[in-house]
């Protein structure tokens, strides 16, 4: 559960991160 949890988070992280650099390239 904790596990899932931590990897849920890690893979928000990894979205927010692709979502700035694609804001960043077309922005």
């Amino acid at each position: 559960m904790l596990k899932r949890l931590k990897e849920k988070s890690n893979d928000e992280k990894i979205r927010n991160t692709m979502k700035k650099r694609i804001s960043f390239i077309f922005g």
